[in-house]
């Protein structure tokens, strides 16, 4: 039991907001992976909520639209007592209908929509201290089903298959295994994918051909590092079947990547500080990179946590959040603001003037977005940045 309770701690620091060092190995490696493509949640720095002489008990962690554009997924925390929520609102501000699908002790990643929009998956610790993956069928009034509930293991970052017939995640077990489970959704048959390289979150190729996933380190331990040292992250692709599994040429310690057609993947890196942005594809079959964006600046630092990359339904605007001073002389400190770049013009755009602005979603439109505010409220804005509304905030969703 006391291994277990160790695991679980080590789980919930890999998961905080704040960038900690996590004692064992392994966790270190699912802190790292964590902020990889399929399912990052919009965590922020720990400077950033320094802002508040008292931290609020309650606050919105992540936001997710549908593709249909008329429904966002909300996560909500509570500290005390120690709770997520996760809730599905209409958008539209007038009366946004908040609907509670599931609770949990805390989010293991933000809520994904099914690519009909008609489903969502959360994932979330049960108060009985186990994993949970919940179903929410948008379609009906009821609470979310859980779908997954591994006995002492931790499901996290599911991805949906591109015909919305599949679920692949990220799992990890009371002996320290990190691996990929895939689901049928509509028998509710699961299978552990046979892959020993500590798998990050997975992410399906557009025609679910490949499941793409950041790794380190070979069966035969060909690419353990010096002295026990974990070995450099890169990235791998398989079949659904678990078969096929090989490494992407020239992915080393790459982080932030989404699919960008059938057989690229669309990238990003930041400069040293973080305040210039670059863009580029990787070809996975050859390694071919293209450089898309290079050196672009940004009216701030681009904030390390800040989610996965937002990128528009048809790859042509990301969307984040850069860290910008906030306040004058001795009470400066660091607040957030979205921002949106255009990649045909290379150009970037401050959105929103902080000093808490986080979690921005493109709505299925494409013509809107969703964002929070002070850790509190969920707003929709134009994608210039105008016509900013308040949809609802904490004390709305009861």
């Amino acid at each position: 039991m006391q291994a277990l309770a160790d695991l679980l701690q080590s789980v919930r620091i890999g998961m905080a907001r704040s960038p900690r060092r996590i004692a064992r190995p392994w966790a270190m490696w699912m802190g790292l992976t964590c902020a990889v493509a399929a399912g990052w949640g919009c965590r922020r720095h720990e400077d950033q909520a320094q802002r508040w002489q008292t931290p609020p008990s309650d606050r919105v962690l992540e936001v997710t639209a549908s593709p249909t554009g008329d429904l966002v997924a909300v996560t909500t925390e509570s500290r005390v007592p120690a709770r997520a929520s996760v809730w599905i609102v209409a958008a539209e501000p007038m009366r946004p209908l908040p609907r509670l699908v599931a609770q949990g002790r805390e989010s293991f990643g933000p809520p994904v929509w099914r690519p009909d929009g008609q489903a969502l998956i959360a994932t979330l610790l049960a108060e009985d201290m186990g994993g949970r993956l919940y179903l929410a069928d948008t379609t009906r009034a009821s609470t979310a089903e859980a779908v997954a509930k591994p006995p002492s293991a931790w499901p996290m970052y599911p991805a949906w298959s591109p015909d919305g017939t599949r679920l692949v995640w990220m799992e990890t077990n009371a002996r320290n295994e990190t691996y990929l489970s895939i689901m049928e959704v509509d028998t509710r048959a699961v299978r552990r994918l046979a892959t020993t390289r500590a798998p990050g979150p997975p992410a399906w190729s557009p025609t679910g051909r490949w499941i793409a996933f950041a790794g380190r380190g070979d069966p035969k331990g060909a690419g353990e590092g010096a002295e026990g040292a974990d070995a450099p992250a890169q990235l791998y692709v398989m079949a659904p079947d678990g078969t096929g599994e090989r490494a992407v040429p020239n992915s080393e310690r790459l982080r932030r990547w989404v699919w960008g057609s059938s057989q690229e993947l669309l990238c990003r890196t930041t400069g040293p500080d973080g305040s210039q942005l670059s863009i580029f594809t990787l070809n996975v079959l050859t390694g071919g990179r293209k450089a898309l964006l290079e050196g672009l600046a940004l009216p701030g630092r681009w904030t390390a946590t800040d989610g996965r990359p937002f990128w528009d339904p048809g790859h042509r605007r990301l969307l984040g959040t850069v860290e910008l001073p906030v306040g004058d002389g001795e009470r400066v400190s660091s607040g957030t603001a979205v921002v949106s770049v255009d990649l045909a013009e290379g150009t970037v755009r401050q959105l929103t003037t902080g000093p808490a602005d986080s979690c921005p979603a493109w709505m299925g439109d494409g013509e809107h977005i969703a964002f929070v505010r002070d850790d509190e409220a969920l707003w929709v804005m134009a994608t210039d940045g105008s016509d900013q509304r308040r949809v609802l905030g904490l004390r709305d969703l009861r």
